[in-house]
């Protein structure tokens, strides 16, 4: 038979041909009917809606406006993050300045040593987080609230990284809709219904 595929842009353009009140016995009707040349229909429809749908696709813009949504929700994530670990580790502790001698006659600069030593003079959160986590000199439900955090904010950048890692559009068989005739002296029209 004659092959004619045609794009659907809608529903709405084909979901009458799947009227329900004219429902027939589907025994043996791929068989008799669709058998012989129902693959090639079906390799010529994703050709078109290859064509059609997917190449007319603001791919560009789409992905510019995708990239930035999720480089906004990893700044909030950061953001979550070192609000997490001042909570649970305190603030940064700052630097302290010593004192110099009386007698120094030196003109260099004052040399600085930290209060704080360890996890607690890092300032990137994860890090003081991590080490704090495994500093068994704190309470042990703060450490297990420290690792939890981690936790929670590794997996959400895992899923972030996942959902920015976009690939091309894609056809993707749904099924096909077999169409009768009421007089049922032949085939009318085949749809193949695909979706990118």
């Amino acid at each position: 038979p004659q092959i004619e595929v045609v794009y659907h842009s809608t529903p709405e353009a084909w979901l009458a041909l799947a009227d329900q009140r004219q429902a027939i016995r589907t025994t043996g009707v791929y068989e008799q009917h669709f058998a012989g040349w129902y693959a090639q229909a079906q390799a010529r429809a994703r050709a078109l809606a290859e064509q059609e749908f997917c190449a007319g696709l603001p791919t560009a813009a789409f992905i510019a406006e995708r990239r930035s949504e999720l480089e906004a929700e990893r700044v909030r994530q950061q953001e979550w993050l070192r609000a997490r670990a001042a909570e649970i580790c305190g603030s940064l502790a700052p630097a302290a300045a010593v004192q110099a001698s009386l007698f120094d006659l030196s003109d260099a600069p004052t040399p600085k040593t930290a209060l704080a030593t360890g996890w607690a003079a890092l300032d990137d959160p994860a890090l003081r987080l991590a080490g704090f986590a495994v500093d068994v000199a704190q309470p042990a439900r703060a450490r297990g609230e420290a690792d939890g955090v981690l936790r929670i904010y590794r997996q959400r950048l895992a899923a972030l990284d996942e959902r920015a890692a976009l690939r091309p559009p894609e056809v993707v068989d749904l099924g096909a809709l077999m169409v009768m005739p009421l007089e049922k002296s032949g085939i009318s029209v085949v749809s193949e219904s695909v979706a990118c």
